[in-house]
């Protein structure tokens, strides 16, 4: 992840002066993800600290693009939501995973609203609230109707173990 994170850094600082393609500005989403990846797999230190506080600008950054390039939108707020769950602010992941979610309805986007019911999942597990079997549920059947269970499996994976 590291690696990944140096080579999508790299690549945002060449482009980002350049937000006229969705081909360019797909850099700063993914580089969002792979910085929370991070965070989420640090112990509590100063790396992880400041770790955090660059994937949350640059996700802040990356919702004022949204209303160009919107199809970012369901991970950006799923970003933001397990971000947010890190920094210990649960009404914010709450909001921002409700907006991943609305922005995947939206578009219609399945995929991304069965990631976004799957994080939702996680954020209502780790908060102890009641519908987060639901929502593991509900990402688990819209997964199989897009012939994607693995998906499901991998991301147990990575929750557990």
């Amino acid at each position: 992840l590291d690696r990944s994170a140096r080579i999508l850094e790299e690549n945002w600082d060449m482009v980002k002066q350049r937000f006229q393609q969705e081909y360019i500005i797909a850099v700063l989403p993914w580089l969002i993800t792979i910085h929370r990846l991070r965070v989420e797999r640090m112990r509590d230190s100063a790396e992880r600290r400041k770790t955090l506080k660059r994937a949350v600008w640059l996700a802040h950054l990356a919702r004022v693009t949204l209303p160009f390039f919107g199809n970012n939108g369901p991970q950006v707020f799923r970003d933001l939501a397990l971000l947010s769950l890190c920094a210990a602010k649960p009404d914010s992941a709450r909001n921002y995973i409700a907006k991943s979610l609305q922005a995947a309805r939206k578009r219609r986007a399945r995929y991304e609203q069965a990631q976004s019911l799957y994080a939702l999942y996680r954020i209502e597990r780790s908060l102890g609230g009641a519908g987060s079997e639901a929502a593991r549920s509900e990402a688990l059947k819209l997964l199989g109707r897009l012939n994607a269970v693995d998906v499901f499996f991998r991301l147990e994976q990575d929750i557990d173990g």
